[in-house]
This record gives C-alpha cells, structure tokens and sequence, in this order.
C-alpha cells in the first residue's frame, strides 16, 4: 500500500494554492478536491489506506510550473458510490465549493515549492499512477535496492516518474504483476507493431456529421460516398504496386461533437479497404472533436465522447491521447510515430488556440528509443493544430476564423529537432502545403552551443471530407497525402479528389532528410 499521494492541478480557473492558503489562513484547515478524470480509476483501496494512516505529507503538482508543493493532510474523505460535496463547504475556495467529486483531502498548511530533485528523498517511488494522482511509497529496502542497481536516487526517480514530470502524460494505469524490481511499465512504445505495406496514408478533417461533404453511402448514379472514394484510391495505389501499412489520422474526425459513429464506422471501412488492424493507425483528435466549450475542469467530462470513440474502434481501454508507437514495415524500416493532443486549453482567453504543454511534449520525445545505425528509421509527429501558419495571414479568432498556430508551436519544434525528427505532420484548416523549419533551443554556455542542423519538415493536411463550402477558395478540393520512405528521404505526394472526381495526383515532392542521428545539441 502507498505510503503518500502527489494530485496533480493547473491554475485554470483561480489561482489554486493562493486560495487554499487563505482559506487555511482564515479557517485553519481547507479541503482539497481531487478534480478525477472520468477515465481514471477511483483509486478507493490506496485512498482508504491513505485516511487510515493521516497526518501525512502530501504533494501537491502544478502541471503548469512543473513545481511540488508539500501539504499537511490530516484527514481524507472517500466517497464509493458517488460524486458529493466537500465535508465542510466553508473551507473549500469559492470557485469550486459547490463541487461534487469522489475524494476531498482536508489540508492544515501548504508550504512551498520544493525543487524537483528533492521530490524523491521525500516521497520514494511511485508505485501506481492516474492521470492526475499519483501514489507513493518509501520502503526503504525497495528503494534503496533500486537506487543501487540503476544509479543515484534521484536517477531512479526520474527513470519511475513520468508523472512528476508530465502528470498530464496519461501515463497508463498499471497492474501490480507488470511492475518489475521498481521499474513501471507502461502501454506507450514498448510494442513494436509490425504492418504489410511501406506506405503511410495521412488523411484528416473529415467533419462527420453537419459539415460532411459527401453522402454515407453511394447511390446509383449519385455522387460517391468518402468509403468509396477510399476504395477507389486503394485500387489505384494497387495498380501501382503500392501497399499502405500506417494511416494517420489528423483530427476533426466529427462536426462540432457530431458525427462520431459515422466516424468510427468509416474508420472501420477504411481498415477494411487496406486490410489494416486498429493497431495500424495513429488518431489524434482535433478541435471538434474536443469541445473546449463544454471545458469540465473537475472531470474531464468535455472529452468523454472522443474517448468513447477511441475505444469503440481500437477495441482497448487505452486511456492515453498522447504517445509513441514504433511500425516496422516488410523493408525493415523503422516508423517511429510521436502523437501529441493540441486540444488543451491553457487559458479559457486562449481557447481557440492549439496548446500542448511542455510537461506533456517534452517527456513524450524523451521516450523515442535512439536510431539503430544499420535499420532505416523515420521520426513522424503528429497533431491536429498548426506548427507553421497555412496561408500567409493568420486570421484571429474575433475575424470568425479558427486560430491557425498552436500557442507552444514554437516549443514543439525545439523538441522534435532536438529529438532528431523528421517531419511533423497536422491538419485543421483545410489548406494542404509542406514546410520546412530549423529552430534551436539555446542554452548557456555551460550546457554547450546551440547548432542548427537540416531543416524539420511540417506537412500540412488538407481536409478529407469537408463540404465544399468550408474549403479553400483557392484550393476547393478535398485532399489525402501519401508519405512513402527512400533510403534517406520521404516522398510525399498529395491526391485531390471530391464527391464527383476520383482520386487524381495533385503534387509531389521529395523531402530530402539529414543523416540519421543528427539533432541539435
């Protein structure tokens, strides 16, 4: 059983610990709710084992700082039915002392942040993980075990914790068996899938529902349904002697929420048409997918319905919008896929904004296993917000037009370079273009120079099943791209295509990549 629990938060609505402070400052104690994600466990064994052992320290993770506060907790109350009120609403902040949630810790001082390198000499190990609760134990003799065997304290710290560094990581819940000698093992890149076909087809935006532009199934002498312009496409790449083994999938899957079981039944067709596995595909979601209008702080609750979705067609409980995951196609070729969440809202005044979040891209990279210098390997990002603008002005939110950059854009090319990258791939607003970018993360001189290496590509997605009238002017035809590997460059070809053309070439292009294991230090 744990000996401690760290709760995760981020000043979204109120400035959290100033509050609590006031109310233990007016009040002598204050409760604390844990804001649960209905795609979490309850936790109710470690929580009552928790009460039976208060007064306890607890931690107290800002996501945004990425700084721990240590916290006197003197008493915990679980609910195991059901959602309910704090035990005493006078000593919860205002902003959320109407608030129904499973378990309130009672708190009687706050202190201040702790480096991140003292966090282990307080708390050990964490022994299992939520996505924003975390639970700790101290036992010596495991501890220091594990701290001899891999290193200093603080190294196996960091090599346990994904959670200390990004609790927002949806690191995997994991059964007691899989945790080995200390080391916790995780749903995110350890499996290698092997797939049939060298090709990756990158299709996105295919607002199901409202805003869909093609009929959901093709009648005779009518215009063609989307499923058959995929199976069209599949003929085509066949004729060519072309197999696709990964498809990508770039969010707005759904119009405003609407449209998921379309969604899903297309994706299932499309798995069907190129005889692919769940497992072959990468999906992330986009803007409509997640309503950042319909923000649930306390539960998480705006992104139920996409999650819902997500189990539906991959047939798993995997809880993880975010991750990497490793192909090996019939050439031997290594596809390395990072895939990254940008509907997070870092402000509600920043809503129309793409954001990620450093505490999730940064330890998301880091766990990209290094090149084998004798396998083709190919680094790909992906998310749905854009990392280099689309047309050459940015239109702002009050001009009726979805933000184009995601606000930490500048952040995650640092890091995918940094991490040795390829190419970042996204969708969003309909038009299809490539760009190339080189950033470096400067550092003080004791870290070492700065280098710019080879360009990062980015690969902008057009939409695969818009309706006309959300297209481009410029450009009024739905897209799909082709990414299809050569020695040491990728090929990317464009196809366009609409309810009433087939699928046709529309643009190629070669992206020329720098020499494997070649990043920016």
């Amino acid at each position: 059983m744990p000996d401690s629990v760290i709760l995760r938060f981020r000043d979204l609505l109120a400035d959290t610990i100033d509050e609590h402070r006031a109310v233990i400052a007016a009040s002598g104690s204050t409760w604390w709710g844990w804001w649960r994600k209905n795609s979490e466990p309850a936790f109710f064994e470690e929580l009552e084992s928790l009460r039976a052992r208060v007064p306890i320290d607890i931690g107290l993770y800002d996501s945004g700082t990425q700084q721990v506060f240590i916290a006197k907790c003197t008493d915990i109350s679980v609910s195991i039915r059901e959602r309910v009120s704090s035990p005493d609403r006078s000593k919860t902040p205002e902003y959320y002392r109407s608030a129904n949630l499973l378990t309130w810790f009672e708190l009687t001082q706050i202190g201040n942040a702790i480096p991140l390198a003292e966090v282990s000499t307080k708390f050990g190990v964490i022994e299992t993980a939520g996505e924003t609760i975390a639970f700790t134990t101290a036992n010596t003799s495991t501890f220091a075990e594990a701290s001899t065997r891999e290193g200093s304290a603080q190294n196996q710290w960091d090599a346990l914790s994904p959670f200390i560094q990004n609790l927002s990581m949806r690191v995997a819940v994991t059964p007691r068996d899989e945790f080995s000698n200390g080391t916790i093992t995780t749903s995110i890149g350890r499996d290698e899938i092997h797939v049939h076909g060298e090709l990756i087809l990158c299709i996105s935006d295919l607002h199901f529902g409202p805003s869909h532009g093609f009929p959901l199934r093709t009648e005779p002498g009518q215009p063609s349904s989307l499923t058959d312009r995929m199976r069209d496409f599949q003929a085509l790449l066949e004729s060519q002697g072309k197999t696709v083994g990964v498809v990508v999938v770039g969010g707005d899957l759904t119009s405003k929420g609407q449209g998921f079981a379309q969604a899903g039944k297309f994706l299932e067709e499309v798995a069907s048409t190129f005889s692919l596995r769940p497992s072959d595909f990468i999906i992330v979601p986009g803007n409509h997918d997640i309503s950042l209008d319909e923000y649930d702080a306390q539960t998480y609750g705006h992104e139920d319905a996409y999650r819902q979705f997500l189990r539906a067609f991959t047939l798993t409980d995997s809880k993880e919008l975010d991750g990497v995951r490793s192909f090996r196609t019939p050439s031997g070729a290594q596809y390395m896929f990072v895939w990254l969440n940008s509907v997070r809202l870092r402000g509600k005044e920043t809503k129309e904004f793409g954001f990620v979040g450093s505490d999730v891209f940064d330890p998301i990279f880091s766990r990209v296993t290094p090149r084998v210098s004798d396998v083709d390997s190919f680094r790909i990002g992906v998310l749905h917000h854009h990392l280099l603008p689309t047309s050459r002005t940015v239109f702002i939110p009050q001009d009726n037009r979805q933000a184009s950059i995601t606000l930490d854009a500048g952040g995650i090319l640092e890091a995918a370079q940094e991490h040795d990258f390829d190419l970042l791939i996204h969708g969003h607003q309909h038009l299809p273009f490539i760009g190339s970018t080189s950033r470096v993360r400067l550092r003080t001189s004791e870290e070492g120079v700065g280098t710019l290496t080879d360009s990062l590509y980015v690969l902008g997605l057009g939409s695969a099943g818009v309706c006309v009238d959300l297209l481009d002017a410029e450009f009024p035809f739905n897209t799909v791209a082709t990414i299809e590997p050569d020695d040491r460059s990728l090929e990317v070809s464009f196809w366009q295509f609409n309810k009433v053309m087939r699928p046709s070439v529309m643009a190629e292009a070669r992206l020329m990549l720098r020499a494997s294991g070649t990043s920016s230090q």
